[in-house]
C-alpha cells in the first residue's frame, strides 16, 4: 500500500503538512489550499507490517541551522519519538479525512484503504453485536414459542442490541478537553492551573506546582524520577494529542500558525526532571517531567 504525504518548505524547513491514500487526493489539497512551495512524497507502506490506525506520525529532527528535517513516518507514536533528537518534534498526521471517506466515494487505492480505515479509533468494537446475539441466543431457546412471546422477545432483542452500539460508540468516542483550571480533585490541592485532555486511550495534563510538591505527588504516584543532567528534554503536551480546534488560526500566516502549533504541543525541559515507564500487556506506559524553571509539571498515559 502506498500513501502520499505532502511536504511543505518554509525558511529552508521541511515540514509533513498531511497525508492521503492517493495521489489525486494529494493533488487536490495542493491545489485547493495554493501551497505553491510543497510536493508530494510517495511512502509504500513495508511489506509485512501490519497496523490499524486513521493516523501516521512524522518525526522530524532539528540541524545545527535551526532548519527541521523529515527523519521517517511511523504508525505509532512510541517509535516516531524514539526517532527524533532532542531538538526534534513529531508532527500528528490524520490519513485523509476519515470521516468524511468513510461516507464518502472511493477511488484510487481505496479497496486496500477502505478496511483499514473502518478499524479506526472511531470504530465501534467489531464483537459488540456478535457478543450480545449470542448471550440472547440462549434465551431465545428456553422461551415458549407463542406468538406473544416471540414478539416480546424480538422487542427485548432490539432494545438490548441497540443499547449496546449506542453505550460502546459514546464510550470509544467521549473525551474530556479542558485549559487553565484553577484545580482538579484527581491533583493535590497544590496543584493549580491545570490543562488536559483524557479520553479511551490518552490521559494527558499538565499543572503548576512546587518542585517538592511534584516530588511528593510523583512518589506516591510511583513514578520513576531522574534529574535532568545533559542536554534538555523534549515533552509532549495535552494539546499534541487533542483533536481540538485552535482558535485564532484565521488570522495568522502559515509560518505563524506553524509556530503556535509547536508551541502548543511540545515544550523543553532545561532543568528539572523526567520520567517513563513502558507500557506492559496489562498496563498502560506513562511519562512526562518537571520543568523547575517554571514549577510547570507534565504526564501522560497511552
Amino acid at each position: 500500500m502506498t500513501f502520499y504525504i505532502i511536504i511543505t518548505r518554509s525558511n529552508g524547513s521541511e515540514l509533513a503538512a498531511a497525508v492521503y491514500s492517493s495521489r489525486k487526493k494529494a493533488e487536490a489539497y495542493i491545489s485547493d489550499t495554493n501551497m505553491a512551495d510543497s510536493r508530494i512524497e510517495p511512502y509504500e507502506v513495508p511489506a509485512g507490517e501490519t497496523f490499524s490506525t486513521v493516523m501516521m506520525y512524522a518525526a522530524h529532527k532539528t540541524n545545527e541551522g535551526g532548519a527541521s528535517e523529515i527523519i521517517g513516518y511511523y504508525f505509532n507514536i512510541y517509535d516516531a519519538e524514539s526517532a527524533m533528537n532532542n531538538n526534534g518534534f513529531v508532527e500528528r498526521l490524520p490519513i485523509d479525512k476519515v470521516e468524511e471517506e468513510m461516507a464518502g466515494d472511493s477511488t484510487e487505492s481505496e479497496e486496500g484503504f477502505q478496511s483499514f480505515k473502518l478499524e479506526g479509533r472511531k470504530a465501534p468494537p467489531p464483537k459488540v453485536q456478535a457478543t450480545v446475539s449470542d448471550k440472547l441466543r440462549n434465551t431465545v431457546q428456553t422461551v415458549q414459542s407463542t406468538r406473544y412471546d416471540w414478539y416480546l422477545l424480538a422487542a427485548v432483542i432490539i432494545l438490548i442490541i441497540a443499547g449496546n452500539i449506542v453505550y460502546h460508540v459514546y464510550y470509544y468516542n467521549r473525551f474530556e478537553f479542558a485549559e487553565n483550571v484553577p484545580r482538579v480533585k484527581w491533583l493535590p490541592e497544590t496543584a493549580k492551573n491545570v490543562s488536559y485532555y483524557k479520553d479511551r486511550q490518552a490521559d494527558v495534563y499538565e499543572f503548576t506546582i512546587s518542585e517538592d510538591g511534584f516530588l511528593k505527588w510523583s512518589t506516591a504516584k510511583r513514578l520513576d524520577v531522574k534529574k535532568i543532567e545533559g542536554d534538555p528534554v523534549n515533552i509532549p503536551r495535552y494539546r499534541f494529542y487533542a483533536d481540538v480546534p485552535i482558535e485564532g488560526l484565521e488570522n495568522m500566516t502559515e509560518e505563524e500558525q506553524y509556530e503556535l502549533w509547536i508551541s502548543l504541543t511540545k515544550t523543553t525541559i532545561n532543568a528539572g526532571y523526567v520520567f517513563e515507564t513502558k507500557s506492559s500487556e496489562n498496563e498502560k506506559g506513562n511519562a512526562g517531567g518537571y520543568d523547575s524553571d517554571t514549577g510547570r509539571a507534565y504526564f501522560r498515559s497511552i
